[in-house]
């Protein structure tokens, strides 16, 4: 199946070139034939987030739709911005079904909005965008972290990672996307063949086993609903 979108409208933001970690288209959400409402990176040398590995998945979020799309009825924005960057970062480090608590997947989603309400209380820290330094907030969980600003023009930027210090991050805007798998200025195709091409990227390691996210203390959170 040939999910399609219209081109990218907004300004896309990733890490800076750097050939140890290497990027690819990761997701694209909105409605097939509509504009998108948030594009993902995964830069990195794995196919999927692995423990031990260095990656970053980076989100760029067109700043008035999403939240038109989010908060339909009002609401705070920035709060919908921060469940992007919880509910990433609850994908990213989700254990493996032998090792996950019973009921994790019924109440992970419920977790992340719980830690996306109390965004105001994460971690303060500054981001390097285009060079210029900006306030982000930040919060780790399971080995992993996750964070976002707001600071960037037409653009809310979010991103996940595990092996680099999401306190310092830079992020730059990326007028050439081709290195990435993609050009963001054709219409976007996302299709099976693709997905099954972007995993087997030739510059990503071999040798990738990933199983799941080693079960980690945070985990428990979910179940106990803290």
């Amino acid at each position: 199946m040939r999910s399609t979108f219209p081109p990218v409208d907004f300004p896309l933001y990733g890490l800076p070139a750097d050939p140890q970690l290497p990027g690819r288209l990761w997701n694209v959400e909105g409605e097939l034939g509509a504009p998108t409402w948030a594009l993902w990176w995964c830069f990195g040398r794995v196919a999927e987030p692995t423990h031990g590995e260095v990656w970053v998945q980076v989100g760029c979020l067109p700043r008035e739709r999403h939240a038109r799309v989010m908060t339909p009825r009002g609401g705070d924005p920035v709060r919908e911005v921060a469940f992007a960057a919880t509910f990433a970062l609850t994908n990213a480090t989700l254990p493996s079904e032998i090792e996950r608590p019973d009921g994790y997947l019924d109440r992970v989603v419920d977790f992340a909005g719980r830690r996306a309400d109390g965004y105001e209380r994460w971690t303060d820290v500054t981001w390097r965008v285009d060079g210029r330094a900006v306030p982000a907030r930040l919060v780790r969980w399971a080995g992993a972290w996750a964070g976002f600003t707001t600071a960037a023009a037409d653009v809310d930027l979010v991103a996940v990672g595990h092996g680099l210090d999401g306190a310092h991050l830079s992020l730059v805007e990326l007028a050439d996307t081709s290195a990435l798998l993609v050009d963001h200025r054709p219409t976007i195709v996302v299709d099976d063949d693709v997905e099954r091409g972007l995993e087997t990227d030739s510059r990503q390691d071999d040798d990738d086993t990933h199983g799941g996210w080693p079960l980690h203390p945070d985990h428990g959170d979910v179940v106990r609903g803290s």
